[in-house]
């Protein structure tokens, strides 16, 4: 269930990202613009969201193959892939690149491995 909640909510972003990039933003998302520091708050969210899905579907296979910290390895992926997607932003006229966007993101990324650590339960392996 959680790997279909993953696999579903990092196509929302794309097809966010999609709209944004040809300048389609749903309107749905235009009272947004009145929420002070929305698109910091946003990419904290939504990559925090997105973090804390992909750690809870891949960290139980590391774990099962005796890999360490895995919300260490799927964090830092999770990281790398917004570095890459917040630069290429620059490539477009109708976006612009923030590294304070990929810090925010980042950060959401940090956060939610905290609260994954905190909130999963620990499980011994049996060798």
């Amino acid at each position: 269930m959680i790997v279909f909640l993953f696999i579903a909510f990092l196509l929302f972003l794309i097809s966010l990202t999609i709209l944004k990039t040809n300048n389609l933003s749903p309107r749905l998302f235009n009272f947004l613009q009145h929420v002070p520091h929305h698109d910091k708050l946003g990419h904290f969210l939504l990559m925090g969201i997105l973090a804390y899905l992909a750690i809870a579907s891949i960290s139980p296979l590391l774990k099962s193959r005796n890999i360490n910290y895995p919300q260490l390895i799927v964090g830092s992926v999770v990281s790398l892939v917004i570095i890459i997607e917040e630069t290429s932003q620059a490539c477009f006229p109708t976006r612009s690149c923030s590294y304070l966007d990929a810090a925010a993101g980042i950060t959401g990324v940090i956060i939610a491995a905290m609260i994954y650590k905190l909130t999963s339960p620990a499980k011994t392996l049996s060798h």
